[in-house]
């Protein structure tokens, strides 16, 4: 799939705040870390799409604000848009 030269993200689910912990390779010029963001999702969905250039991702989730965990069903990553997608198991309100 050849992706347009500007890609913007969709605006659907828009981040708020973003707590990152980061723990740095300096020799494999790599690193770990964790982050979460506070989101305001606008339409409900059962997708989010992140800029995601050379990242791989472990796990991921979402809780939602009545405490409710939403998983992951599947993370695909689109090289030519360089994102990262993440299907959920049930949609997003």
């Amino acid at each position: 799939m050849t992706m347009p030269r500007f890609f913007q993200l969709p605006s659907q689910v828009r981040p708020l705040k973003y707590n990152l912990t980061l723990a740095p390779d300096l020799e494999q010029f790599t690193f770990r870390g964790e982050e979460t963001v506070d989101v305001e999702v606008g339409e409900a969905t059962r997708e989010v799409v992140v800029n995601g250039v050379e990242l791989k991702v472990q796990a991921a989730s979402v809780v939602l604000s009545d405490g409710t965990t939403v998983p992951v069903e599947r993370m695909v990553y689109e090289e030519d848009a360089e994102t990262l997608t993440f299907y959920f198991e049930r949609e997003l309100p």
